[in-house]
């Protein structure tokens, strides 16, 4: 599980737009882009993929999906599993944590995090 950053971004000395463009040549330049939330969700709107509800934040990147915090609305404060490799999809959700504190304790529990 990798959470993502605000700012991390903000760290490359090369121009953004070349990292984005050629990630083989900058691993670990792109490592940090991909990190960072702002570019996570510029980028889903710019690949033209579905892009996330504003009521959800994309807050992790796990091994099948993302991991979304309900932000608003029913269940605001709930963890959501979003496994759709092409964005968000609302039929391609469940839900994980009824909160942020609960997913991360229940991580503790099984000793992932």
């Amino acid at each position: 599980m990798r959470f993502f950053s605000l700012g991390s971004a903000a760290a490359l000395t090369v121009p953004r737009a070349e990292v984005a463009r050629d990630p083989e040549a900058w691993p670990e330049e792109f490592e940090l882009l991909a990190n960072d939330l702002v570019w996570v969700l510029a980028n889903c709107r710019d690949a033209g993929t579905r892009s996330y509800p504003p009521e959800l934040l994309p807050v992790a990147e796990v091994f099948l999906g993302v991991l979304l915090l309900r932000l608003r609305g029913r269940g605001a404060g709930g963890v959501i599993h979003c496994y759709d490799p092409d964005g968000y999809e609302p039929d391609h959700v469940n839900r994980l944590a009824r909160s942020f504190a609960e997913l991360l304790r229940d991580l503790d529990e099984y000793e992932v995090a």
